[in-house]
């Protein structure tokens, strides 16, 4: 079985002619720019690399290919705007990649990228709604401060009914 140690700086290609006679190990970690992540969600961002731990396997007119994803998320509460990470794991990853048809893989100079296959589960582990906590309340609202109870002027203001008593003096 063949081993392609995947660098920072590099994307998830290999080429058809490895996997005639052996399958591809793909293993280490990816740069997150690979991804074009970035600006999908504005609460979730990925800057970390993507650890793959990935089989190749070239069967009749496609390719199977099996393993493991692993990112760490880097999101902001959508109620609370708190930050925290959380790990995004794809275990089991499988996906049969046809090499013919109207389905087929993309095949560039008889290279194939899953960076677009990865990206795609990857989007779709994404939580639709961060939260920091379940059970998360939200912004801490402000109590008024001691000055602003005492102050007539600042409570009516802030009393809402205050405005609808302002309009009925109005005599139109």
């Amino acid at each position: 079985m063949g081993t392609l140690e995947t660098t920072m700086k590099s994307i998830l290609h290999f080429d058809l002619r490895e996997l005639e006679t052996k399958d591809l190990e793909i293993k280490g970690g990816v740069a997150p720019e690979a991804f074009e992540i970035e600006g999908v969600d504005e609460l979730i961002h990925l800057r970390q690399p993507v650890q793959v731990e990935l089989t190749a396997q070239h069967l009749d007119d496609s390719i199977l290919v099996r393993g493991r994803i692993e990112a760490k998320l880097e999101c902001e509460c959508a109620r609370c705007l708190k930050p925290f990470t959380r790990n995004l794991v794809i275990d089991p990853f499988g996906a049969h990649l046809p090499l013919t048809g109207e389905d087929a893989v993309a095949v560039d100079n008889e290279s194939v990228d899953l960076t677009p296959l990865l990206r795609e589960d990857m989007l779709l582990g994404f939580p639709q709604h961060p939260l920091c906590e379940e059970d998360c309340s939200g912004l801490a609202q402000k109590k008024p401060s001691k000055a602003n109870r005492t102050d007539p002027s600042i409570a009516e203001a802030a009393d809402p009914s205050s405005v609808w008593a302002a309009l009925n003096k109005l005599k139109l």
